[in-house]
Formats: C-alpha cells, structure tokens, sequence
C-alpha cells in the first residue's frame, strides 16, 4: 500500500490568505517608496542643475573663452560657441536662456512625467514666466545678476511641498 501525503483544503487556504495579507501590505508600502524616490530625484535634478551653473560661471570667471553649452539634443556636437564669458558681450539672462537649453538637452526626467506630459510640458527647466508643475524647475535671472532656480515636489502623501529655492550670483 502507497502512503500518499498531500496539503488539505484548509492549510492551502491559509497560505493564500497569508499571501493576500502580505501583498496588500507590500502595494501601501511600494506606493511611499515610489513618491519619495520621485520627491527625490526632483532634489538630484534641482542640486545638479546648481553645481552646473556654477561650474560654468566658475570656469569662465578663471579661464575666460566662450560657454560650451549643448543646444540641441539631436546633435549633442552643436555648442553655443558665440556665448562669450565676458558679461559686457553676454548677459545674464542669455547665458540662463543657454543653459535651460543645455540641461533639457542633457537627459535630465522629470519623475512626475505622467503629470507633466499630460498637461504637455515634457522639459524639466523653464524660463521665468513658464507655469511650473511639480517636477520641473524654473530658472529665472533678476536685475542685478541673481539666477534663481526654484523646483516643486511632493511628499509621500502627495502634497506639494514648499519649493527648495537656490540663487547663484552671477559674478563674472
């Protein structure tokens, strides 16, 4: 005679319910995650975008020459080689108009992409005067040389956070 062992009806049905459990616990918490790692990469994009500029501005303040920007991301090649790193031939604002461009063109995502590309706003940073959505940084330069780049996120309970703020002065 074969001894034949099997699980009953009622231990299968634990599992399933234990699995259930676990997995409805796992999908609340996977959604935190997700938010914070968009509310972070929104911090990334923003704290880079500022240690460029001022990279940039550094360079030409010690080196002089010309700004080497990318303008197109169809051909990565181009430069803004007309953009002079002297403030009496390049203002301010041409120089912040370049490096928008340069940064969109650089790969830079916006996490909140369904959002913004619903509302048909693909690019991460603007001009002064673009209306912002979360994910997306505006890039604005005041009177007196000030570049201000302001970015919006939410938390993990999707509400907007207060923008992280950062001025650079222009100083060439």
């Amino acid at each position: 005679m074969v001894n034949k062992r099997a699980f009953t009806l009622i231990e299968l049905l634990v599992v399933v319910a234990i699995i259930g459990i676990l997995a409805a616990i796992g999908v609340s918490q996977f959604g935190g995650f997700a938010s914070l790692a968009k509310s972070n990469a929104v911090k990334a994009n923003h704290n880079n975008a500022v240690k460029f500029i001022i990279a940039e501005i550094k360079k030409c303040e010690i080196s002089g020459g010309f700004f080497k920007l990318k303008s197109s991301s169809a051909n990565p090649t181009t430069v803004y080689s007309d953009l002079s790193c002297s403030s009496s031939q390049t203002s301010t604002q041409q120089i912040v108009a370049a490096f928008i461009n340069h940064l969109n063109n650089e790969g830079f995502k916006n996490p909140y992409n369904d959002v913004v590309a619903r509302l048909g706003y693909g690019e991460v940073f603007f001009r002064e005067g673009t209306q912002q959505e979360i994910g997306q940084t505006i890039i604005k330069v005041s009177n007196n040389n000030i570049i201000t780049l302001t970015s919006v996120f939410q938390n993990s309970g999707g509400v907007i956070q207060d923008p992280i703020i950062t001025t650079i002065k222009d100083e060439r």
